[in-house]
């Protein structure tokens, strides 16, 4: 299995060799995902095998070959349950990128595009209306201040000089990284360092520098809209306030349980993409909230927007920290609750 999502990802770099480290693990895990349920239900796992320019290349024949069996199957409950428009859409674009170099060839490429840009096209108009889902209906509700209350029992927690509650300490931490920056989910794969990171030899590090007690310097090199290897620039932001106390708190509780080195990971354990959307939905769980990264992003929009009636330069604010485009902004991060 291992092997064919190698040989996948090499298809993959062979048709966009600047492809990101990040886009490459999201492909990855859609892979490892979509082999094994292909093997359970016993659908055809054969390969059309090439060398090209010194590359291994793996394509699989079913995707091809039977391309509306691929999406009959997709839309009838893989994995045991329905999925949405948008995830068949992301599979479907897995499709895509690695039978690329053979659409010339074969005319179920076509098929499976066609497909993409109808669901894409149907998406477009959905999210035209601004119609909130079910999940995010919560946020009408809600206030970015009653989420930074919603920490306070972890600061409680470990508030003591000499506390070794590191699960406390990590959600204070991450709930007010997540409340002041606004970030997707850029922390699980941060590094925290008491020296700054060169670009030379860090390009697409993230990271936080600790210069002191009273200064920390949030650094992005890498992020859905941000690759270095293309010469974008970083975004570099100060940390003040209840972010910078947040941190402090953490590195003590780090301190304590002799697990602070520098460098170090920002999160002590390695956490995959899904792993992390589980670990922020749990900070507010004692309030009784499922709050993912992306809704504390769109609650910050829609206050932005109420607080300034929509004022354009509070916009371009807003789009700014939030690392996105205005047309971004008006089309995904901002809801109708009508």
């Amino acid at each position: 299995m291992d092997n064919l999502i190698a040989l996948g990802l090499e298809e993959i770099k062979f048709s966009n060799p600047a492809v990101k480290k990040t886009t490459l693990l999201t492909y990855s895990r859609q892979l490892n995902k979509l082999y094994k349920e292909m093997k359970l239900q016993d659908k055809p796992f054969t390969f059309t095998t090439s060398n090209d320019k010194g590359v291994s290349r793996a394509t699989p024949d079913w995707w091809l070959s039977a391309p509306q069996q691929v999406l009959d199957w997709l839309s009838d409950k893989p994995w045991g349950t329905e999925l949405s428009a948008r995830t068949i859409k992301n599979y479907i674009n897995v499709l895509l990128t690695i039978t690329r170099n053979h659409k010339d060839k074969h005319e179920g490429y076509n098929v499976l595009r066609k497909h993409f840009d109808t669901l894409k096209d149907t998406l477009l108009k959905k999210q035209e209306l601004q119609l909130p889902a079910e999940h995010e209906k919560i946020l009408k509700e809600i206030s970015m201040e009653e989420l930074s209350k919603g920490l306070n029992p972890y600061l409680r927690n470990c508030k003591t000089a000499n506390s070794k509650d590191l699960l406390s300490a990590t959600n204070y931490m991450l709930g007010h990284l997540h409340l002041d920056q606004v970030l997707r989910n850029e922390p699980m794969s941060m590094v925290l360092t008491n020296e700054y990171l060169n670009k030379e030899d860090f390009p697409d590090t993230n990271f936080i520098w600790n210069k002191g007690r009273n200064s920390k310097l949030m650094v992005i090199r890498n992020n859905k809209i941000r690759n270095p290897a293309k010469g974008h620039p970083a975004k570099e932001v100060k940390l003040t306030g209840p972010v910078n106390s947040a941190i402090n708190k953490y590195i003590k509780v780090l301190k304590n349980n002799d697990k602070y080195e520098d460098p170090m990971p920002l999160l002590v354990k390695d956490i995959t993409s899904s792993g992390y959307g589980l670990r922020i939905k749990k900070i507010w769980g004692h309030k009784g909230y499922e709050i993912t990264s992306t809704m504390i992003r769109k609650l910050y929009a829609m206050e932005m927007r109420k607080k300034y009636g929509g004022v354009l330069t509070k916009e371009k604010e807003a789009c700014d920290k939030l690392d996105h485009s205005l047309d971004t902004h008006n089309y995904h991060y901002i809801l109708n609750w009508d």
